[in-house]
């Protein structure tokens, strides 16, 4: 079975590695961003991919 995939976003580091570990736990796959400008562009990048 394929993990989920969360894009996390969060400007303090310690509530972004928290929430990573509930989600890994859960089985889902997490990106992890301080940025959401940096986030919003991984997002692209993933969907350009997948259409490539």
């Amino acid at each position: 079975m394929q993990s989920k995939l969360v894009y996390l976003v969060d400007d303090d580091k310690n509530i972004r590695r928290s929430l990573q570990v509930a989600l890994q736990t859960a089985d889902y796959d997490v990106h992890l961003f301080h940025d959401p400008i940096m986030a919003f562009n991984a997002t692209r990048e993933r969907v350009l991919i997948f259409f490539y």
